[in-house]
């Protein structure tokens, strides 16, 4: 257990053992939750499975998952990115796939939610949708970031627990250097998902040359928030995304390459992600998008990929946009998340190979 537990909702620090313990109410209130006199563990951890731990700095009070501060340090990933990327579309993919628990038990892995109510529903609601019945999903409200979701990790390779948070956040609200994203403080790794249909030149006559301006913007906030600033590169591991490859693959050779194989082995095979990177980065630095790598120049480690969260363009059925039957294929999608894992410690740092990435 933490000690000190870095809130990513108001970035103070959480005496977590003495943190009181609550449940929330129908209308959003919390009631504290204590021990009865003789309880043993069985029936207070019953008790405390939808619990919380209130934190009361900045502001007004609210809650985090019962057991985030539990197993050390949480690991807060950021989803970053201009609206209409594919953010929230791979952000469930990859939950989607971490919810397999075959496929994570050949990674020594074991996935579980760490807010069982929150886990739940955005299965059921988001993911499940998409993944099963291609259905799409809707772009990311702007306003403060709140958790997307929150599962609990176990790793049998390097024998620990992890908490890990996600945070998907509005591309309009990353890119406002005035709003307030506050998880920065406590992030622990990104995910930049580069959209390919906003570099000029790549998919149609239109778009930037520049870059995603939410990019710049998360990395110079944290370079301030952490006191990075006139450093080359800052200890944040990162792994930038080319979303919507399906755009690009059947008439790029450096993107085609890495669709050949994208049977669900492959993408837990991480010794090709120094190939895949070096490939992603001569793909977009060749293809006049040099803005898009300024996470890649700026985080170390950091890793490149190839990726989309549907395997084909989206289609209005009835007001509601769903991938067309028989095209939904979410390829690759997993991999970056994978990357990351390694980066941070929850897999082996030897999973990502032999060389050097970032």
């Amino acid at each position: 257990m933490a000690a000190q537990v870095r809130c990513p909702i108001c970035l103070n620090m959480v005496d977590w053992a003495r943190a009181q313990t609550v449940t929330m109410t129908a209308d959003n209130r919390t009631e504290p939750l204590v021990r009865r006199e003789g309880e043993d563990d069985v029936v207070w951890s019953q008790r405390t499975l939808n619990a919380y731990r209130l934190c009361e700095g900045g502001g007004e009070p609210h809650v985090l998952p019962g057991k985030y501060g539990d197993f050390g340090q949480p690991l807060v990933i950021g989803v970053v990115g201009e609206s209409a990327a594919g953010k929230s579309h791979l952000l469930a993919a990859m939950v989607g796939m971490l919810s397999d628990a075959d496929r994570m038990s050949r990674l020594g892995l074991v996935v579980g939610g760490l807010d069982l109510k929150k886990h739940q529903e955005y299965l059921k609601n988001v993911v499940r949708p998409f993944l099963d019945q291609g259905r799409g999903i809707p772009g990311t409200p702007a306003g403060p970031p709140e958790f997307t979701d929150a599962l609990w990790v176990h790793s049998s390779r390097t024998r620990r627990n992890f908490a890990v948070a996600f945070f998907d956040v509005s591309g309009e609200w990353l890119a406002n250097h005035e709003a307030e994203v506050p998880f920065l403080g406590a992030a622990g790794a990104l995910v930049f998902v580069v959209d390919p249909s906003r570099i000029r030149g790549l998919t149609g006559s239109s778009g930037s040359v520049t870059g995603d301006p939410s990019f710049d913007v998360v990395l110079n906030k944290i370079a301030r928030l952490r006191g990075y600033e006139g450093e080359e590169f800052m200890p944040l591991p990162a792994a930038v995304v080319v979303g919507k490859s399906d755009l690009l693959r059947h008439h790029e050779a450096l993107v085609e390459r890495w669709f050949r194989d994208t049977s669900p082995e492959e993408e837990l095979e991480l010794h090709t992600v120094e190939a895949e990177s070096e490939d992603a980065y001569a793909f977009l630095s060749s293809r006049g998008a040099r803005g898009w790598l300024a996470p890649f120049a700026r985080c170390a480690p950091s890793t490149l990929h190839f990726a989309t969260a549907t395997g084909h363009g989206a289609v209005e059925e009835e007001g509601v946009q769903r991938s067309p039957q028989g095209g939904f294929a979410p390829r690759r999608a997993l991999k970056p998340l994978l990357a990351l894992f390694a980066m941070c410690g929850v897999l082996g740092p030897t999973d990502l190979g032999q060389g050097e990435v970032g």
